[in-house]
């Protein structure tokens, strides 16, 4: 069969593929690879739509570029949240669209460790490096730059990192969502718990009379016992902040302290994360609230983005993709009147 012509030099994609069966490109990637489990019927309706536009993976491509090794290298500060799973999801659904292997590392939070991940890759010899939130990296990452390896950063980057490309999230509208949604419970004081670097909420413009943000920033690795004290502060404030919206790292945390203090949400605190987690917000009693962020698409989008790159065709300085909303559930409702 002839492959249709694309756009990509008439070889069908996997994007094509997805089309096709009307699924993501994360469910055709699984679907395909074998290596996650997918639904039987999809399997076979992503199958069927492979054969249909003629798609093969890019086996070809890879003898062709001898010069290359066909992987891209991925080093993470920490993996304890589901959304970095769903990011790595994204990510390898993106890799294997470009005909690209994803190598994986974490640092664990620990600097001299994320050296060591970084010359790793470096002798690994991967054809484009991302890194999740870069910063006092600077000699490492120009091993990379003098080896002509393309270094993309996600969600954030800082010291030594600030000439590198960004990909990142625009919050701004489905935060203005959430405030809107507090200020018509009435609530006047609102806190923000983050950790200060990466996916932090933006400055909202819906904030008016008189009503107040106040912000607390904390480390990643903040203890229950940090968090408690961030928590009294918003709490013994003038006024009270009675809504509070959190990381999702924080949000087992924050959860413990106020059942501690026998605060329900949202009889006593209205209570809302961001970089939300099916598993963590839907299955909560009462469900949270959340600033929803589809990290799995951040991925793919990263992902193609550094595959384009390889292709000749370099990103911009910054991305912000429009991927964050607002989603209301019962853990939000009206302000205390006491």
């Amino acid at each position: 069969m002839v492959p249709p012509e694309d756009g990509n030099g008439g070889r069908a994609t996997l994007r094509d593929v997805a089309a096709r069966a009307g699924v993501s490109v994360i469910t055709a990637s699984r679907a395909l690879s074998g290596k996650r489990r997918v639904r039987r019927d999809l399997v076979e309706r992503v199958r069927s739509a492979a054969a249909v536009v003629g798609y093969q993976p890019n086996h070809a491509a890879r003898s062709l570029r001898t010069s290359r090794t066909m992987d891209l290298g991925l080093v993470f500060t920490s993996l304890d949240t589901p959304a970095a799973l769903d990011l790595i999801d994204g990510l390898g659904a993106g890799a294997h669209e470009g005909g690209y292997n994803l190598l994986v590392t974490s640092s664990r939070g620990d600097p001299e460790r994320h050296r060591d991940a970084l010359r790793h890759m470096l002798q690994r010899r991967v054809d484009g490096l991302l890194i999740s939130r870069p910063q006092g990296i600077g000699e490492e990452l120009a091993e990379f730059e003098r080896q002509g390896t393309p270094v993309l950063a996600l969600i954030a980057k800082g010291e030594g990192a600030d000439h590198l490309p960004l990909v990142n999230v625009d919050l701004v509208p489905a935060f203005n969502d959430a405030f809107r949604c507090l200020l018509r419970y009435g609530h006047r004081a609102i806190a923000l718990l983050t950790e200060g670097y990466g996916l932090g909420p933006p400055r909202p413009r819906e904030l008016r009379d008189g009503a107040l943000m106040r912000v607390e920033h904390l480390e990643g690795n903040a203890s229950p016992a940090d968090i408690a004290v961030a928590l009294r502060a918003q709490r013994e404030a003038d006024p009270p902040a009675t809504a509070l919206i959190c990381d999702q790292r924080f949000m087992p945390a924050v959860i413990e302290v106020l059942r501690s203090w026998e605060l329900e949400f949202p009889r006593h605190i209205s209570l809302a994360s961001y970089l939300d987690s099916r598993w963590l917000d839907e299955l909560m009693t009462p469900p949270l609230a959340a600033v929803h962020i589809d990290v799995a698409e951040l991925g793919v989008a990263a992902a193609r983005m550094m595959t384009d790159w390889l292709g000749g065709q370099p990103p911009p300085d910054l991305t912000r993709l429009p991927i964050a909303r607002w989603i209301e559930r019962p853990s939000v409702g009206p302000a205390p009147t006491h």
